[in-house]
Formats: C-alpha cells, sequence, structure tokens
C-alpha cells in the first residue's frame, strides 16, 4: 500500500477546523481554498475543490463508525492524526486498496477496548479463565465485536493452529495473527498483564504493508 511521501501543507485555521469537523462527524457544509465537507443522510464527504475525494466517513450501525481516507492525499496525515486523537483504529488491511480505514467503537461503560491478533486475546482469555479456577461461579467478561454488535466469548480454543472464538450467535474462525477487536473491564489488571505491549495501531499514522485480515468483521 503505498502512501502519498508529502508532509501536510501548511494548514490554515479554516483547513484544520474543516478536518475537525470531518473527525467528529459532524454534519456541515462548509469549504475553503482547498477543501470541501459536505454531507448526505447517509454519509459525510471531505473532497478537493475539483470534487477528488479525499475521506468519507459513514455511521454503519448503533456502535461502529467508519472513515476511508485517501493514501495520495496530501491531508492525509492530519486527518488520520486527528482521527487518533478521536480513539479510531487503524485497520490493518483496507476493503479498499486507495484508502485508509478507521473505525470508531463505542465501548460500553466499564470497559476498555483492545484491537490485537487473536492470539494475544486468547492469552488473556486463558490468563483470566486460569485466575477464576477457584471462583466456578464467575464468567470471564470478554466481549468481542462481530456483526455490528459486541457480543461475549463463550469459549476460546486453539484447533489446527488456528482458533475458534464461541460466541452466543455462533463460531469465529481465525488465525494467531489475525486482528480482532474486544473488550475487557476497566479495572482487570490480570488481562492487562497478559496483553501485549506491542505499538497501539490505533495512534499509528502509518499501516503495516504486511495483509492482515480483521476477523471480527461482518
Amino acid at each position: 500500500m503505498n502512501y502519498t511521501s508529502d508532509r501536510d501543507p501548511n494548514l490554515t485555521t479554516q483547513e484544520l477546523e474543516i478536518i475537525g469537523y470531518f473527525a467528529q462527524g459532524q454534519k456541515r457544509s462548509i469549504s475553503s481554498k482547498n477543501l470541501k465537507l459536505e454531507f448526505t443522510e447517509t454519509s459525510i464527504r471531505l473532497s478537493a475543490p475539483n470534487g477528488k475525494l479525499i475521506g468519507i466517513a459513514k455511521q454503519t450501525n448503533e456502535w461502529q463508525r467508519k472513515v476511508l481516507v485517501a493514501n495520495d492525499s496530501i491531508y492525509r496525515h492530519q486527518i488520520v492524526e486527528t482521527l487518533a486523537a478521536r480513539g479510531y483504529i487503524t485497520r490493518r488491511r483496507s476493503s479498499h486498496p486507495d484508502f485508509s480505514e478507521h473505525h470508531h467503537y463505542r465501548v460500553p461503560k466499564g470497559y476498555q477496548l483492545h484491537y490485537t491478533e487473536t492470539i494475544q486475546l486468547w492469552r488473556a482469555w486463558w490468563h483470566d479463565k486460569r485466575d477464576r479456577l477457584n471462583a466456578p461461579n464467575t464468567s470471564i467478561d470478554m466481549p468481542i465485536f462481530t456483526k455490528g454488535n459486541w457480543y461475549p466469548v463463550r469459549d476460546l480454543q486453539p484447533k489446527q493452529g488456528n482458533f475458534t472464538i464461541q460466541t452466543a450467535i455462533g463460531a469465529i474462525n481465525c488465525a494467531p495473527e489475525d486482528y480482532v477487536v474486544w473488550l475487557d473491564r476497566s479495572s482487570n489488571s490480570a488481562v492487562q498483564s497478559a496483553v501485549s505491549t506491542a505499538p497501539n495501531p490505533q495512534v499509528s499514522t502509518s499501516m503495516s504493508t504486511q495483509s492482515r485480515s480483521f476477523a471480527s468483521e461482518p
């Protein structure tokens, strides 16, 4: 995946404001010399004066918002940085080859969000399960995002080199390196010690060139 090598131009206050409105998902019609923000019933579009698309944002469901940002835009760095500051996760593999893809999730109160390889979820799951052996009446509380909603993970087992995640709506089969979105309780320090300290992809303004699937997305 190729990105423009240019850094952002010297942005005006108005251009920074327009990018901010776009990242916030505000439906406004506003333009500057180089940027134009407009909206329809289902999306918000950021484009150049000649109509070339720079970014598009959509509310995909109650829990999830999706933003695409053109890889070749000179405004990409500033847009992605603004999205990251608002808690957007950059997908490791975009469904649109000419755009980077960013997702925002509404997190239920009392939980914290993780975007990791499946093997990291497995480590956290079994670490928590081991700690609960002496408390059989308590369940592991680690919902995963799939099919547009959060569902508790009922079981997570390795199978022929991959992993099978059991949920209320069926099984999800993932390779160890597949990325998934999941939650745990904010107070669960045991989970935190089990999750890798690798750099958080949600604050990265560049994406890995290695293709990895987003296994929990519908």
